[in-house]
């Protein structure tokens, strides 16, 4: 699943690709609850969660 963040951290996100896996999905066809952020600007996909930590330190 692909979907822009609009502002949504990346643990609300995380939660809900979790509920998604866990309600909606077979097992056979589940991948990983972990949400990935592609940074089309410098063309780079990381782990959602890390790269939130990344920028608030960067930020501070």
């Amino acid at each position: 699943m692909i979907i822009p963040s609009n502002g949504q951290s990346a643990a609300g996100l995380q939660g809900m690709v979790r509920e998604i896996n866990q309600t909606e999905e077979d097992v056979e066809d589940r991948l990983s609850d972990k949400v990935q952020y592609y940074d089309a600007a410098e063309h780079i996909l990381e782990n959602a969660l890390a790269r939130e930590e990344r920028v608030v330190e960067v930020e501070r």
